[in-house]
């Protein structure tokens, strides 16, 4: 058996590293499940569950076509999307798809994502994942998991691959 010097796992690993968070990465925006907030415009009705059409002080915009509120339509409460951007190497077209070692039907218009193991927690709980790219205002990015991660690196104790499927 042969004994890798420490030395040689920390080039490696710095190297890796830099592939991510310099080179080939990608930023991309985690978007989790939306939260249910209180409107921050108008006083709520709590026992209604619903806008009391009062306009709060301080809120974001003044009450102007009659007593619904413009933010949340006289709901009370709106859906926001808590999101996180992160650092991924992506891979566009499967020939430059890293090898797993076993046959995946994929779906086109899939990606491959290499990541930082500390950040697949947050991947896995995104509802879906949007990538940054300068063609943002013509192309849609959006992608969810279609299938399960894998460990990926020599060590399998530092980064994780994944499949992505069109969202």
């Amino acid at each position: 058996m042969v004994n890798i010097p420490d030395s040689v796992w920390s080039l490696y690993q710095e190297t890796a590293d830099d592939f991510i968070n310099l080179n080939f990465g990608e930023d991309c925006v985690l978007v989790y499940p939306p939260l249910q907030t209180e409107c921050p415009n108008c006083v709520v009705d709590l026992i209604g569950k619903k806008s009391s059409s009062i306009y709060k002080s301080g809120g974001p915009e003044p009450f102007t076509n009659g007593m619904i509120c413009p933010v949340c339509n006289g709901e009370g409460f709106h859906n926001q999307e808590p999101t996180e951007t992160i650092k991924l190497r992506v891979y566009w077209s499967p020939k430059d798809w890293v090898k797993t070692g076993t046959t995946l039907a994929i779906p086109d218009g899939s990606i491959q994502v290499i990541g930082f193991l500390y950040d697949l927690p947050k991947v896995m709980q995104a509802a879906y994942i949007k990538i940054v790219t300068k063609n943002d205002a013509y192309i849609s990015n959006t992608f969810v998991r279609i299938r399960e991660p894998f460990y990926h690196g020599f060590k399998k104790n530092r980064y994780f691959s994944l499949y992505l499927g069109k969202a």
